[in-house]
């Protein structure tokens, strides 16, 4: 979603994708190259498999109602997506307008630098991205919600310190962030 609002195209461009592509062969790849690889991608998500029996079954049934009628199963939530479409067109009207303010910027690199990542991509996804989440919910300004609700998004997958130590974990991505808001910010 993020990404159909920000122009972090650069950044995870199909250049990009296909140097890493081309130089990554499996043939010839160490553990620390996929993860300079990695660090080209401009956010992350972690998928796990769900672990709920009730929500499991809810898995399978809707799997199996739109494998009998894809159309009729879409239209269910027709809504919804409409919705979600109308809040994807206003925020990339909107992107545009959305400030950043300073104390935003001075709290991403404090956290940037307490988490010792690898360059200024990590800055700037953040910040991005959280620009991009004030427009998808009609603000126009950045608020501190926006970046704590990014940054293991943005950060979870960096590397630190020339790739000789592991990306931040969720914990210590949260600790930065929350010592760099201070007291005001509760997460």
């Amino acid at each position: 979603m993020i990404g159909c609002l920000t122009s972090l195209q650069p950044l995870a461009s199909r250049r990009n994708v296909e140097n890493f592509e081309k130089h990554a062969r499996p043939d010839r790849l160490a553990f620390g190259d996929i993860r300079c690889g990695l660090d080209r991608f401009a956010l992350h998500v972690d998928v796990v498999g769900v672990f709920d029996q009730k929500q499991r079954v809810e898995i399978i049934e809707r799997n199996m109602e739109f494998a009998e009628d894809p159309r009729a199963f879409s239209g269910k939530f027709r809504e919804q997506q409409d919705e979600l479409k109308r809040k994807i067109i206003n925020a990339r009207e909107l992107l545009q307008k959305v400030t950043v303010p300073n104390k935003i910027l001075q709290v991403v690199a404090q956290a940037m630098i307490q988490l010792q990542v690898d360059g200024h991509r990590p800055d700037i996804v953040t910040t991005a991205s959280a620009k991009a989440l004030a427009a998808f919910n009609g603000r126009s300004e950045v608020l501190p919600q926006d970046v704590l609700a990014v940054a293991e998004m943005a950060q979870g997958h960096r590397t630190r310190r020339g790739g000789a130590e592991e990306p931040a974990t969720s914990e210590e991505i949260k600790s930065a962030f929350t010592k760099a808001f201070g007291p005001e910010v509760s997460t």
